[in-house]
């Protein structure tokens, strides 16, 4: 992403949001690259759900900034 898209999104998407997509890359490595972590179904519904919400909320920007 180039400087601009990063300081856009910084005005629509809150700490909450950039905190979860950091979490969750990291999780997502965890559980591609370790042998020793184990996500239960609640966590991996949980994960679902929030990356749904935030990728909602990215298009929901996108499209106002299209128009």
């Amino acid at each position: 992403m180039s400087k601009e898209d990063i300081e856009m999104l910084g005005e629509f998407v809150d700490y909450k949001d950039l905190l979860f997509y950091v979490e969750s890359k990291n999780k997502r490595e965890d559980a591609s690259y370790s042998s020793n972590l184990k996500f239960d179904k609640k966590d991996a519904e949980g994960l679902r759900v929030k990356a749904v919400l935030f990728v909602s909320k990215i298009k929901e920007i996108l499209k106002k900034e299209m128009h």
